[in-house]
């Protein structure tokens, strides 16, 4: 009866693990929201900035951005993005964490836009630099708010925002003062990986999943002994 026993426990083991995925899911990493949002005047290259002590996968960045060109919104390029772990000056390529993002075909209104998705970010302090064209300084404009409500995943910390009205030849090496807290409009979401190298997280399901089949197993173990 015993090896019978320790199958179906193995079984059920790996089960569970196979249903938790080994992750958990739809994370707040760092989400600033606020009322009456407002573009920028002025300002070429703005920043925001987090940093967080776990690994995240599927991470996507949105925020909300528009046209405030006075004649616009402008045809082609209005901006760029960059996903950087490293600002100002002796900043180079070298620091992008993603491959820049061009933006174009902005409205002179708010909408949001996904700027980055499906990124595994490791532990780490990050910057998302936002570069309108040189042509019109308001060509690209994110969301501001004088009121934010920041909101952040387990030790993230917000680092606050930065904004220069004169750039540097690479917009990331631009020096940026960070003020907090940060006020510009942000979602960034991710699926938390592990708190600590080799350490996985189960979400809530696949702790429950895995209960179950604990449980299922110690049922079966009592019945096949009083049989």
């Amino acid at each position: 009866m015993k090896p019978r026993y320790n199958s179906f426990l193995v079984v059920a083991i790996i089960f569970a693990v196979l249903a938790t995925g080994g992750v958990g899911h739809a994370a707040n990493i760092l989400n600033i929201t606020g009322p009456a949002p407002f573009g920028f005047a002025n300002q070429i290259v703005m920043v925001e900035a987090w940093s967080q002590p776990a690994t995240y996968s599927n991470v996507s960045i949105t925020m909300p951005l528009m046209d405030g060109s006075l004649d616009g919104p402008i045809a082609g390029v209005e901006g760029t993005v960059y996903l950087m772990n490293q600002i100002g000056p002796g900043t180079t390529s070298a620091n992008e964490v993603a491959p820049p993002v061009t933006i174009s075909g902005l409205t002179g209104t708010f909408a949001p836009r996904m700027l980055f998705s499906g990124l595994t970010l490791p532990p780490g302090t990050y910057y998302v630099v936002l570069s309108s064209t040189n042509s019109d300084n308001l060509s690209m404009s994110a969301a501001g708010t004088g009121a934010s409500t920041v909101t952040v995943g387990t030790g993230v910390s917000s680092l606050g925002t930065g904004a220069e009205s004169i750039a540097a030849p690479y917009p990331p090496a631009t020096s940026m003062a960070l003020s907090v807290p940060g006020n510009l409009l942000i979602d960034v979401t991710g699926d938390l990986v592990s708190t600590a190298v080799g350490v996985p997280v189960l979400d809530t399901v696949g702790v429950a999943v895995l209960m179950l089949c604990l449980a299922g197993a110690s049922i079966y173990a009592l019945r096949r002994r009083r049989t």
